[in-house]
């Protein structure tokens, strides 16, 4: 069985770059604003792997070959992000594995209003270079009845939306999310469109 831990660190691998030189170089690099949360996936590292990595100058580096390796192999990822599509064993997740993995995925390249109680628009916002990744996680929000709206291509990146009301608290209650900042701004969102 799969650990949610390694679901949530599949999805949230989308914020990640790799950088391998064999023989050289082995190299998953996380850069982020918010440094607690790179703390969290320091913390995930650990419990998969039992090895310690620290985050620095709004970085985590994950520098050891064999944990580089066994994520390339099990996860699929590639650099660039555009050319790396759902990880295959994703499609063999069960729902709760699921909803660890959109969590993940959320938390590496989604958004929100940055001030909830202000905002015209009030959405959760998935966005991504690769559209067929984006695609299955609209589709699996759609099997557990959310109604997103449709792929877009804005800029440079593909995007969709949960804009419903019923929508956003069941994402906020069902998905949630691990990133310090984006887990209290949805906790602002709820508030702002509550009665």
């Amino acid at each position: 069985m799969v650990s949610n831990d390694l679901c949530y660190l599949f999805g949230a691998l989308r914020d990640a770059n790799l950088d391998i030189r064999p023989n050289k170089n082995y190299e998953i690099k996380f850069g982020q604003k918010d440094e607690r949360w790179l703390f969290c996936i320091s913390d995930i590292i650990f419990k998969l792997y039992n090895k310690r990595f620290n985050p620095s100058n709004n970085m985590l580096r994950l520098c050891n070959k064999k944990i580089v390796n066994d994520l390339v192999k099990i996860s699929g990822i590639k650099s660039p992000q555009s050319e790396w599509s759902t990880p295959l064993i994703v499609k063999d997740f069960t729902f709760e594995n699921i909803q660890s993995y959109i969590s993940g995925f959320f938390d590496a390249e989604g958004g929100l209003p940055i001030n909830p109680e202000t905002a015209k628009q009030k959405y959760i916002s998935f966005d991504q270079k690769n559209k067929s990744s984006l695609s299955f996680i609209r589709d699996k929000l759609i099997e557990l009845d959310f109604i997103p709206t449709n792929l877009t291509y804005t800029g440079n990146v593909w995007q969709f939306r949960l804009t419903r009301k019923k929508d956003i608290i069941k994402f906020c209650d069902y998905i949630k999310s691990r990133h310090p900042s984006k887990s209290l701004r949805l906790r602002r969102l709820i508030l702002a469109i509550s009665p």
